[in-house]
């Protein structure tokens, strides 16, 4: 199925498909390492940087976000009023999404909540819609 993104982290690549579908590489040996599949309706997926290891953020097309630990399997979940996400990016903790619209951001913890950090809307600041959305962490 289609990918929708692909995500480098702990010397491995991770490819995400649209059909749950999460393959990791590993790019030194060029060689697949192993293949999983969560659940379907994937729109869009990031790494989560974390202490000693990556998990995966991957949202879904009813507004859940998914952050997937590979190594462990577990698995928290946020719940967000946008379907349909457009892009995700996340922080050592925290997770923002693009609405579909590309006028909104919304910003959540990544260890499973509901409630929403903060919201911007973006056109009413900069009259324009995002293009792209990245966290800048500290070297």
């Amino acid at each position: 199925s289609q990918i929708i993104a692909i995500v480098e982290g702990n010397g491995q690549v991770f490819i995400v498909h649209e059909d749950g579908q999460i393959s990791v590489l590993d790019p030194s040996a060029g060689e697949l390492r192993r293949s999983q599949r969560h659940t379907s309706g994937v729109v869009a997926a990031c790494g989560l940087p974390l202490v000693g290891g990556i998990r995966l953020a991957v949202a879904h097309d009813n507004g859940e976000i998914d952050c997937i630990g590979l190594e462990d399997g577990l698995i928290t979940q946020v719940r967000t009023p946008y379907r349909g996400i457009r892009m995700l990016a996340a922080g050592g903790g925290p997770i923002a999404a693009v609405s579909a619209d590309r006028q909104r951001v919304g910003i959540w913890n990544s260890w499973g909540s509901e409630q929403m950090l903060d919201e911007v809307h973006i056109t009413g600041i900069t009259r324009h819609r995002i293009a792209d959305i990245q966290f800048a962490l500290p070297a």
